[in-house]
């Protein structure tokens, strides 16, 4: 199954058996000087499927001209929220590909995976100093 979605969309990135948990995707890219055959600024589409939430199709929306400077959201980057989960193999999945449905030319330049820490964690750990020093003054 995967070596078909490979053929078709080779432009695709598959990462599997990362943690479950909750993550931040960035999605980097930027197309110099670029307008589309209507003469809009190009865009690009990114597909994003995780075994999880977080699936779908996300623009990237870029005005034509010069690098800005800096990365700034939705026009040289994307943040997605993901969570990912196992799925009915076991195991995780994230797959990145650019989904071709935008005017402009454009490729993925560049991709970060952030995982966010359970809230439950620094919570637990402030709990346990609390009664670790509430011991020691009895």
């Amino acid at each position: 199954m995967e070596t078909a979605l490979m053929a078709a969309t080779p432009k695709s990135m598959f990462i599997r058996d990362l943690l479950p948990g909750k993550y931040d995707l960035y999605l980097y890219g930027w197309a110099a000087v670029w307008d589309g055959p209507s003469g809009t600024p190009g865009f690009t589409d990114f597909g994003v499927f995780v075994t999880g939430t977080g699936s779908g199709v996300y623009r990237l929306d870029y005005s034509s001209g010069p690098w800005p400077g800096m990365q700034i959201e939705n026009q040289t980057y994307l943040k997605v929220p993901i969570t990912l989960e196992f799925g009915s193999n076991g195991r995780t999945l994230l797959s990145v590909d650019q989904a071709g449905i935008g005017e402009g030319f454009m490729i993925m330049q560049g991709m970060q995976l952030v995982r966010i820490p359970a809230p439950a964690a620094p919570a637990l750990a402030a709990l346990f100093a609390c009664a670790a020093i509430h011991r020691r003054r009895r």
